[in-house]
């Protein structure tokens, strides 16, 4: 099980600790890293992120944050069988790690994935998008 240092975007209390925004957890494991990042809006990024250029490039504000996953996914167009894609799931998604390896992001969430991703298609299928 590995162990990472993480920012901290919203309060969290963790071991006996309160940690406010801007705090590092130190030497978080992976399986309780994963509920506090795929929370809405995540909690924490791994500081790797920041380093990255996570605080120019990755927003933390959760308005933003999916101002720019919903447009960035609205120009992706699923196959006709995504299955075997390092893009897509095999229902039809975009992979979350794939946008936010693309957008340069030190993680997107399933949650954040799927509710910019919901909205793209339904603009589509009521004619507000290209596809």
């Amino acid at each position: 099980m590995s162990k990472r240092d993480y920012d901290v975007l919203e309060p969290l209390q963790h071991d006996g600790t309160r940690y406010e925004p801007g705090a590092v957890v130190e030497g978080l494991a992976d399986k309780q890293a994963q509920p506090l990042l795929d929370a809405v809006p995540p909690v924490i990024r791994p500081v790797a992120a920041a380093a990255d250029g996570g605080d120019a490039g990755e927003p933390t504000d959760p308005a933003e944050r999916h101002a720019m996953l919903k447009a960035f996914m609205a120009e992706m167009d699923p196959p006709e069988d995504p299955r075997g894609s390092d893009v897509w799931t095999n229902g039809g998604k975009p992979e979350a790690g794939a946008v936010a390896a693309a957008l340069g992001w030190g993680s997107v969430s399933a949650r954040e994935r799927d509710a910019a991703w919901s909205e793209v298609l339904a603009e589509r299928q009521a004619g507000g998008g290209d596809s």
